[in-house]
C-alpha cells in the first residue's frame, strides 16, 4: 500500500472530542493507495486534472513547477525538483486562484485597502478612514459629523466589475497559480498518471517524419510522398495513425533510399533513437521480467537524453514548422517523467494503450450492435470494460519491426557538443547518467588513438580508460564480498564478513566516483561508447527460405543491421554517411553567437539538402579522432544499405513520378505538395483532389467540419512564445492582447521547495516577477499559514501579525462569497464558461479554513 499525500485532506466527518468545541472540524491526514490509474492522451489528462486552457506552463500533468524553457534539458536526468500534481496540490492552487480573484475584486481600483487586520477606504472629501466589517451595510458613508458628505453613501463593498477585466484577471491567476478551472474530477482520491507510450512516441514520430520532408524540394517531396502512400497503401499523410508513422520511421531508418531521394543524416540519427525509445518503452512496461524491465527503463532515458539535446538543436531549423517551437511535451515527457513510472520499482502493468486502434474500434462495434438499446452507451462500455480480464496476454503481442528493440550499442561523436552552447553540458548530464546507472555503461571508444590527440587530450583519454578499468574490478569486487556473504547464514551474520563487505562498498564509491569524473572529462573530445544491458530482440526466422522473404522479414533485418550499433553523428566520420545539412547551420549560428543570417536560411528554397557541400572547417574539430571510428565501422561491416527487391516492389506503383517533366513542375507550383490534378494523370475527371493534409495544415473548405469542432493539432511554443496568450484561445496565434502576453515567469533553474522554502512559496512559484499582479497575491507567510500542514498555536513567532493578516483575508473572502451570489457575476459565469460551483466550494473552504487558523493563533 501506498500512502497518500502528507498534505491535509478533506474534512474529517469523525466526531469531534471533547477538548475540541463542537462547532470546530480539524481536518486530518488520508492515507488511500492508488486507486484510479490514469492512462490517455494529455487532452484527456488535462480534463481530468482541469488543467484544460491553463497555459503552456503549467501543461506537463506530472510534476510542477516544470517550465516549458527546460523540458529537454538533461539537468532533469536527476529527476528534477518541485513536487508531484496530485489532488491535494491540484486543490491548494485552485483555492490560491480563488483566495487571489478576491483580493482583486476588491483591492483592483485601489480605492479599498487593508491594514491592521481592517478593510478601509478614505472619504473622498475628509480623507476619514472608513471601516468595513462583516455586519456593514452594502454602501459606507463617512462618519465625520464635521464632513459635508456626512452619512451620504458613496463606498460601495461589492461595486460592479465589467465582464472583460474580470476574464482577464481569473485567466491570468489561473495561468500565473497552476492552471487549474475547478478541483480534479477525482477530487482527493490518489491517482496514478501513465505516460502514453503510443501517443508520445507517435508524435515524436509524426514530427521526425514532417521534419524529413520538409527539408526536402517540392518535386522530391511529392516523389517522397507518393512512395509513403504506396508502402502503407494511405492516400493522406495527416490523416495518418500514430503507429503507422512508428512504422514509417522505422522503414526509413532501415531503408533510407525507400524515399526515392537523399535525406539528411541528422534526422535519420533522431529516427533511430526515437525507435529505441519507444521499443524500449514497450519491454519496460510489458510482461518481461524485473530485471529486463529494468534494463529497458534506463535504455529509454538514455535515448531520450540524446535524441532531446538532438531535437532541439536541430529543430529551429525546419523551413516550413519552426513556429512549432523546440519544447516537445512528448519527448519532455519520456526524458523527465516515465523512468520514475516503469521498470522493476512498479510491478507488471496490466492495462495499457492498445496500438491496434482499428481492431479495438470494430470490437467496440461488434459489441454494441449486438446489445440492446434499453441501457445508456456509457453504462455499456462500463460493462464491457468490467468484462474484460485484467491481465496482460502477452500471446496478442505483434512482434513488429518498429516495436523491437536491436540495439546494444550507441556512439556518440564529439561533434554535437558544437550544435547548441549547452550541448556540451547535455552530453557532461548523460555521461553522469551512464555512470551511476547499473543498466548502462560507457567508455572511450576502442578504435581512438591517443597518437593522432592533443598531450592534453591524451592525457585525458588514458586517465579515463584507467578509471573505467578501476570501476570494473571495484564492481567484481563487489560482486564477490556480496557472494561471499550469501554463502552462508554465518556469514551473512558474521561482523568481520559484514566489515569486510562494507569496507569494499565504501572503496567501490570512491572508485566510481573518480571514473565518472574522469569520463566527464573526456565528453566531448573523443567518440564515446554506451552500452546497454537490455537483451535485443531476436529477429523472426524464415520459415519458408525457398520462397523470397515477406516485406515484415526484410523490414526486421534490415532494420536489425541499421539499429545494432546506433552512431550518433552529424559530421559523418563515424557513420560513414554524408554530413548533415542541418547540423551544419545548428554548428555555424553556434559559432557566429547565435545569430541567425541569410546562410542559415536556404534550405527552404533549394533543391534536395546538399549534403556534399560542407565546408571543412565546420566540421574541423568536431571529434579529433573520429577518422579512426569511420575505417572501424568499416571493419564491422556497417556500410550503407540499399531498397530491398521486397520493398522495392511496393513502389513500382509510383515508379512515374520519380520522372517528372520540366512542365509539370510548373503547374505543380499551383497545387498543394503531394497533390497533382487529375488530368495531369489522365484520369478524365478533371476534379482536383482534396489537399495532402499536413500537421500543421488546415482542412479544406468544404473538407472542415462544423464550426464547433477543433481541426487543429497540438502545438508547441517559442520561450519567447510562453508568456502569450494560452495556446487554446483563439488569438494564441495572433497579437497579444494585453499586458499578460509580455509577462515572463521567474524560470529558474533553483525551484521553491514545499519542504524546505515553505509550501506557500511553493505555491506562488509561478507568479514570481509578474509585479502587476503581485499586490493582489496574499504573502507567502499566510499562504503557508491557510493552505499549509503545519500546527499554529498562540505560542507561534509572530502570531499577531499573522492574526492580523487573517482578520484582512477573512473579510476580502467574505466580500467574495457575497459577490458570487450577484446576477452580474452569475451572468459573467455563464458567458465564459466557469466552473462556479467549485469556485464557491473554494471560497468557503478557504473562509473555513480561516477561521480556524485564527482559533488557532488565538489560543483560546
Amino acid at each position: 500500500m501506498v500512502e497518500g499525500s502528507s498534505r491535509d485532506a478533506l474534512p474529517s466527518t469523525t466526531p469531534p472530542s471533547k477538548t475540541v468545541k463542537t462547532w470546530r472540524v480539524r481536518s486530518v491526514p488520508l492515507r488511500l493507495p492508488f486507486l484510479v490509474r490514469l492512462c490517455g492522451d494529455f487532452a484527456m489528462l488535462c480534463h481530468f486534472l482541469t488543467l484544460t486552457g491553463g497555459g503552456d506552463v503549467n501543461r506537463c500533468p506530472f510534476r510542477w513547477p516544470c517550465w516549458p524553457a527546460g523540458y529537454l534539458s538533461s539537468s532533469l536526468l536527476d529527476g528534477g525538483t518541485g513536487d508531484t500534481r496530485d489532488g491535494p496540490l491540484l486543490s491548494a492552487h485552485w483555492e490560491l486562484t480563488i483566495w487571489s480573484l478576491a483580493r482583486w475584486s476588491t483591492l483592483r481600483d485601489k480605492t479599498w485597502r487593508v491594514s491592521d487586520g481592517r478593510l478601509l477606504r478614505a472619504c473622498g472629501r475628509c480623507q476619514a478612514e472608513m471601516v468595513a466589517v462583516s455586519s456593514s451595510a452594502a454602501v459606507l458613508s463617512c462618519g465625520n459629523v464635521m464632513c459635508s458628505l456626512f452619512d451620504r453613501p458613496q463606498a460601495k463593498l461589492i461595486p460592479r466589475i465589467a465582464d472583460t477585466p474580470l476574464s482577464t484577471a481569473f485567466r491570468r491567476l489561473r495561468r500565473r497559480l497552476g492552471g487549474p478551472r475547478g478541483y480534479p474530477l477525482l477530487a482527493d482520491i490518489p491517482f496514478f498518471i501513465q505516460a502514453p507510450v503510443m501517443h508520445c512516441a507517435g508524435k515524436i514520430s509524426k514530427c521526425l517524419m514532417y521534419f524529413l520532408l520538409a527539408l526536402l524540394h517540392k518535386p522530391f517531396r511529392t516523389m517522397a510522398r507518393q512512395r509513403i502512400y504506396a508502402l502503407l497503401g494511405r492516400s493522406n499523410l495527416g490523416a495518418m495513425y500514430l503507429r503507422e508513422f512508428a512504422r514509417l520511421d522505422a522503414m526509413v531508418v532501415a531503408l533510407p533510399h525507400s524515399m526515392g531521394c537523399a535525406t539528411d543524416a541528422g534526422v535519420i540519427v533522431m529516427m533511430q533513437l526515437n525507435q529505441l525509445m519507444s521499443a524500449s518503452w514497450r519491454r519496460a512496461i510489458g510482461s518481461k521480467p524485473a530485471v529486463a524491465r529494468e534494463h529497458a527503463a534506463s535504455a529509454i532515458q538514455l535515448a531520450a537524453a540524446l535524441l532531446a539535446s538532438t531535437f532541439r538543436a536541430l529543430k529551429p531549423f525546419d523551413p516550413e514548422t519552426k513556429k512549432a517551437g523546440v519544447f516537445n511535451l512528448y519527448l519532455h515527457t519520456a526524458l523527465a517523467h516515465v523512468r520514475q513510472l516503469v521498470g522493476a520499482e512498479f510491478p507488471t502493468l496490466h492495462l495499457i494503450c492498445d496500438d491496434h486502434i482499428e481492431g479495438m474500434i470494430a470490437s467496440l462495434n461488434r459489441y454494441f450492435n449486438r446489445r440492446t438499446n434499453n441501457v445508456s452507451r456509457g453504462q455499456s462500455l462500463v460493462n464491457r470494460v468490467a468484462l474484460v480480464p485484467l491481465t496482460f496476454d502477452k500471446t496478442k503481442i505483434r512482434a513488429a519491426a518498429e516495436q523491437q528493440l536491436f540495439t546494444k550499442e550507441i556512439i556518440v561523436c564529439p561533434c554535437i557538443v558544437k550544435l547548441t552552447p549547452t550541448a556540451g553540458a547535455d552530453l557532461e548530464e548523460i555521461v553522469r547518467l551512464a555512470c551511476r546507472d547499473a543498466a548502462l555503461s560507457v567508455a572511450v571508444e576502442s578504435a581512438v588513438d591517443t597518437i593522432s590527440l592533443t598531450p592534453e587530450t591524451s592525457g585525458l583519454v588514458k586517465a579515463a580508460r584507467e578509471a573505467t578499468r578501476a570501476a570494473a574490478s571495484a564492481a567484481a569486487a563487489v560482486a564477490g564480498a556480496k557472494a561471499a556473504a550469501k554463502a552462508s547464514i554465518a556469514a551473512e551474520t558474521d561482523p568481520a564478513t559484514m566489515a569486510e563487505s562494507a569496507r569494499v562498498e565504501g572503496n567501490a564509491t570512491v572508485v566510481y566516483s573518480v571514473a565518472q569524473a574522469a569520463m566527464v572529462a573526456v565528453a566531448g573530445r573523443v567518440p564515446l561508447l554506451f552500452a546497454l544491458a537490455a537483451e535485443p530482440d531476436v529477429v523472426r526466422q524464415n520459415q519458408t527460405p525457398q520462397l523470397e522473404p515477406s516485406m515484415e522479414q526484410t523490414l526486421q533485418d534490415e532494420l536489425e543491421k541499421a539499429q545494432r550499433r546506433i552512431s550518433v553523428c552529424m559530421c559523418g566520420s563515424l557513420s560513414g554517411k554524408g554530413p548533415s545539412t542541418v547540423a551544419r547551420k545548428a554548428m555555424r549560428k553556434t559559432a557566429d553567437g547565435g545569430t541567425d543570417s541569410d546562410a542559415d536560411v536556404d534550405v527552404a528554397d533549394g533543391g534536395v539538402v546538399d549534403v556534399d557541400r560542407v565546408d571543412d572547417a565546420d566540421v574541423a574539430d568536431a571529434g579529433e579522432a573520429c577518422a579512426t571510428g569511420a575505417a572501424s565501422a568499416s571493419e564491422r561491416g556497417e556500410v550503407a544499405l540499399g531498397t530491398s527487391p521486397a520493398i522495392e516492389a511496393h513502389l513500382g506503383a509510383v515508379g512515374s513520378v520519380e520522372h517528372l517533366t520540366d512542365s509539370m513542375h510548373d503547374a505543380m507550383e499551383e497545387v498543394a505538395p503531394g497533390v497533382f490534378r487529375d488530368e495531369e494523370f489522365g484520369f478524365g475527371t478533371g476534379v482536383p483532389e482534396d489537399q495532402d493534409i499536413g500537421e500543421d495544415m488546415l482542412l479544406p473548405e468544404r473538407s472542415r467540419p462544423r464550426s464547433d469542432v477543433p481541426v487543429e493539432g497540438d502545438r508547441c511554443y517559442r520561450l519567447e512564445e510562453l508568456g502569450a496568450d494560452e495556446s487554446d484561445d483563439d488569438c494564441s496565434d495572433g497579437d497579444s492582447m494585453g499586458d499578460d502576453d509580455g509577462h515572463q515567469c521567474a524560470r529558474t533553474s533553483t525551484r521553491a521547495n514545499p519542504t524546505e522554502d515553505g509550501f506557500g512559496a511553493f505555491l506562488l512559484e509561478g507568479a514570481a516577477g509578474d509585479e502587476p499582479l503581485a499586490p493582489f497575491l496574499p504573502s507567502a507567510a499566510v499562504v503557508q499559514t491557510v493552505l499549509g500542514s503545519r500546527t499554529y498555536s498562540s505560542e507561534t513567532p509572530d502570531a499577531v501579525p499573522l492574526a492580523r493578516a487573517l482578520e484582512e483575508e477573512l473579510i476580502l473572502v467574505q466580500l467574495f462569497i457575497a459577490r458570487l451570489r450577484t446576477p452580474e457575476f452569475l451572468a459573467w459565469a455563464r458567458r465564459d464558461g466557469v466552473l462556479l460551483r467549485d469556485m464557491a466550494l473554494a471560497a468557503e473552504r478557504l473562509r473555513h479554513a480561516i477561521v480556524c487558523r485564527m482559533v488557532d493563533l488565538d489560543g483560546t
